[in-house]
């Protein structure tokens, strides 16, 4: 598995959707990557993003989001 270090993290956190805020809602998230209301919450069932339930909706921390979208890059590169 792919991973990535703090130190990259926090300079993707610095350059990587500044627009929102550093804790997004399901409607952000489905923003940034362009899915479906039901792919978001699978999304965060199957534990690829990172989610907290508070009251009866997820909060996903942004720095989750920036994680998820670089491994999943790096496997695409890799893969090529």
């Amino acid at each position: 598995m792919l991973t990535i270090s703090k130190e990259e993290l926090k300079e993707l956190y610095k350059l990587m959707l500044t627009e929102y805020p550093d804790i997004l809602d399901i409607r952000q998230l489905r923003s940034i990557l362009g899915v479906s209301r039901e792919y978001a919450y699978r999304l965060i069932s199957d534990g690829y993003i990172h989610a907290v339930m508070v009251g009866n909706s997820y909060r996903i921390p942004k720095s989750g989001v920036i994680k998820f979208l670089y491994e999943k890059r790096q496997k695409e590169v890799k893969a090529v």
